[in-house]
């Protein structure tokens, strides 16, 4: 196996050094095709405790590169939501973010800020950076000559996630489930919002419904018409690529993957802020898809970020490989007991035999044909008689003409002999 990387410089900067080959060893070796952490409460009943339970999956985590850069990205996510710097050891002190993001440009400092400044809920909500499927493609060419096979792979999305948390009759903290955010989004043509109107057509109560072609959006709640506005013309390449998403019966748009949620997001805010209607999504989730978008801007400034994502594309190979090994060993094993089925195996020997000998009867069958043609033509009449024919025309020409008269000296040799 070799690897196909762009190799850093001395000189270059942090955010670009995110990857040794002792990462990809390691990962490797310990087969980590998948990988789960999170800093959890030690104990439900001591809510300021200042320490935290770390969980992790599978086992092979343990002291290993991918492990350590997973705690840095939690404890940093840690610091950004809750707008405080924890000392790590005795006496715990607290400090605010300004020395964290302090070299920050205005625009994703602006991020964390304004997620800070708005009115939040008496709520727990946990944040958590998951990593997206990963494109990639495979060259299989020269695997019949070279036996080489290359997988190259896109950029990897990082996504960060929230989850309104509760607590449960034992006082541990869970996910409060059924948590909607902003509006739910339909895309109809103006006769359905006609049918929505005259009740015939049931979308959900609270809806943001985009109307095919027209540009136009419509709040819609409690049965009526809240506020609708005229999406900028600009930003109309939103609503095709809405209508390339799966929808359900009722034309609701499903939210099934990162990218159905982002555009949502994309369409609402804007659409709201047009309308003059408030977009109904939290703080924590505003923070967590822009985050999200801008992603790989705050890994130039925080490292580790850029890190756990180059790592995190590593484990995709690593399970690509790890299936490969599984998928070759299953193969060894079915050939394996493919040669030592013995009834199988006398079967195919009875079958060979049987259809050998038809084979070689046939070949026969077919080689007599041919001689007894070769030869049936070699002894016909016509052929024989033409042969004796040749024969006798030989010997003539040997013999050459005879011409007999009373003189001919043939003829007084016979005489003298029959008369003495």
């Amino acid at each position: 196996m070799a690897f196909i990387l762009d190799s850093c410089q001395a000189d270059e900067p942090g955010f670009n050094r995110l990857l040794t080959l002792f990462d990809l060893d390691e990962m490797f070796q310990n087969q980590m095709t998948s990988a789960y952490f999170s800093l959890d409460s030690v104990d439900p009943d001591m809510p300021y405790h200042p320490f935290n339970q770390m969980r992790f999956a599978p086992s092979t985590l343990c002291h290993s590169q991918l492990l350590h850069t997973m705690l840095l990205t939690d404890y940093l996510l840690k610091f950004l939501t809750v707008g405080q710097e924890v000392q790590c050891q005795h006496p715990y002190d607290l400090r605010s973010l300004d020395e964290v993001t302090q070299k920050l440009p205005l625009y994703l400092k602006k991020i964390i800020d304004n997620f800070h400044e708005d009115n939040h809920q008496e709520a727990v909500h946990r944040f958590w950076i998951e990593s997206d499927a990963v494109p990639y493609a495979i060259d299989d060419e020269e695997f019949n000559t070279t036996g080489r096979v290359l997988f190259a792979f896109d950029e990897m999305k990082m996504i960060v996630k929230h989850q309104r948390m509760v607590r449960d009759a034992d006082g541990n903290l869970v996910d409060k489930e059924g948590d909607g955010e902003g509006w739910d989004c339909y895309l109809l043509t103006p006769e359905q919002l006609q049918e929505v109107e005259a009740g015939t057509r049931l979308i959900s109560d609270s809806a943001m419904i985009v109307i095919k072609k027209t540009g136009e959006i419509i709040f819609w709640e409690n049965q009526k018409i809240e506020q609708r506005c005229v999406f900028p013309k600009a930003d109309r390449h939103h609503f095709i690529r809405l209508s390339k998403r799966k929808r359900d019966d009722q034309e609701k748009v499903l939210i099934d993957d990162s990218q159905s949620l982002r555009l949502i997001y994309r369409i609402t805010r804007k659409a709201a802020t047009q309308a003059g209607i408030s977009h109904r999504f939290s703080p924590e989730f505003i923070f967590a898809q822009e985050f999200t978008a801008h992603y790989n801007e705050f890994a130039i400034y925080f490292p580790e970020l850029g890190r756990l994502r180059e790592l995190s594309k590593a484990t995709v190979l690593v399970n690509i490989m790890a299936s490969q090994r599984d998928l070759n060993k299953k193969n060894m094993s079915d050939y394996r007991d493919y040669l030592k089925d013995k009834t199988l195996w006398s079967e195919k020997e009875h079958r060979y035999w049987q259809e050998t000998e038809q084979e070689i009867s046939v070949l026969i069958k077919d080689n007599m044909s041919k001689n007894f043609e070769r030869w049936r033509k070699q002894f016909s009449k016509e052929n024989v008689r033409q042969k004796q024919q040749q024969i006798l025309n030989d010997v003539r020409k040997q013999i050459g003409s005879l011409r007999f008269t009373a003189k001919s000296k043939e003829v007084k040799d016979f005489c003298q002999k029959f008369h003495a």
